[in-house]
């Protein structure tokens, strides 16, 4: 029995009683779905693919695309080797780097032509540093285990355009010297992480941190206050 037949006798209010097998039925509906769905996938692809094109330069889909796959040959190299040869990875496409850099195996940073950071910077096994939106690093930061630092995000104002196809914002993040931020802490777009600061593990930073400032929890608050540096060594040796 067609499908045809079966939408016809379904259609027609007298027709004769005879059985169905839901099943074809559910064939028919599924194909239809199936058409549809592929076609609408193919499109939404095809949206995001443009999107993404427009959306950057040669150059940073050049690094990008390097990105991906020597970070992803790189990104689990061990030991002495692993720091020497990430760091001169890194110091290619990074838009500034101060100084030797520790970037532990298993870490993860995006949108490295956006990033700028000082000498001595720690990124510890499974952070993830998305440079997107531009990120300036101080010198001596430390990032801890599996932490988030974030610095674009989804235009999400519209409702009647799905979020994924409204493209992203900058909000660029600042993080001054000195600075630790503890194991999976997230740093939202936007935010000035100030000198001094320590971020507690799992906090979430959502607005900016005052200078040696201590700040925990879900969203991220002062709990504390780090002691302060002395003043310049030639100001306490030779006083005015």
């Amino acid at each position: 029995m067609g499908h045809g037949d079966i939408d016809g006798q379904i259609g027609a209010p007298h027709a004769s009683p005879i059985q169905h097998d839901p099943g074809d039925i559910t064939i028919q509906a599924d194909s239809s779905e199936s058409g549809r769905s592929g076609s609408n996938q193919s499109s939404s692809l095809g949206t995001l693919l443009k999107g993404f094109g427009r959306s950057f330069s040669p150059r940073k889909l050049a690094v990008i695309w390097v990105e991906e796959w020597i970070g992803a040959v790189l990104r689990p190299v061990p030991s002495l080797l692993g720091f020497v040869l990430r760091y001169l990875f890194y110091k290619m496409l990074f838009k500034r780097l101060g100084g030797f850099c520790f970037i532990y195996a298993g870490a993860r940073l995006f949108h490295t032509y956006g990033i700028r950071a000082g000498k001595n910077f720690h990124v510890n096994a499974g952070a993830y540093v998305y440079g997107r939106g531009g990120l300036t690093i101080g010198n001596h930061v430390l990032v801890g285990q599996n932490a988030v630092i974030l610095s674009s995000t989804h235009h999400w104002s519209d409702p009647n355009v799905p979020i994924v196809f409204q493209g992203h914002r900058a909000e660029p993040v600042a993080i001054g010297d000195d600075v630790w931020i503890g194991a999976n802490a997230v740093i939202v777009p936007g935010v000035h992480v100030a000198t001094g600061t320590v971020v507690g593990a799992a906090a979430v930073v959502t607005r900016d941190t005052e200078p040696y400032s201590i700040v925990a929890g879900v969203p991220a608050r002062k709990i504390g206050e780090r002691p302060r540096p002395r003043a310049a060594v030639g100001s306490a040796v030779n006083p005015a």
